[in-house]
């Protein structure tokens, strides 16, 4: 669960950047929209928030944390994918790195959750102790 901590830590700091960057056009650009702008910004820091609580979730081993995870890292593919549709707008670049970033991820959940259930598997295999 290490490397999966490290690629949310990784994702979650990453959208801090993007939040910060995405504030600074705010101000020295002039948005066609500044009420869609704003909202936008706030979407950005709630999925910074909501990732960085994922990733602190997991490494505490909460049990709400994987399937937050796994959300996260489709919708992360989701943008994967459209990063490298959209003629002049895309991002190939963006693309990969969103793509490879959450394949690792759900690679590793998927691993987890297999080994979490061969243990509880082995754990009702086992004979009970005779208490007697």
């Amino acid at each position: 669960m290490r490397g999966l901590v490290i690629i949310l830590a990784a994702q979650a700091i990453l959208m801090l950047a993007a939040s910060v960057w995405f504030l600074f056009e705010l101000f020295t650009e002039q948005p066609d929209s500044m009420a869609s702008a704003i909202a936008l910004f706030v979407l950005i820091v709630l999925g910074t928030v909501w990732v960085a609580a994922t990733a602190v979730g997991v490494a505490r081993s909460a049990s709400w944390a994987r399937g937050s995870a796994v959300t996260i890292q489709i919708l992360q593919l989701a943008i994967a994918f459209g990063s490298f549709q959209g003629g002049e707008f895309a991002q190939p670049l963006v693309g990969w790195v969103l793509l490879i970033s959450a394949g690792s991820a759900l690679f590793m959940l998927i691993r987890s959750a297999k080994r979490s259930g061969e243990a509880e598997k082995a754990a009702r295999e086992r004979p009970a102790d005779d208490e007697g």
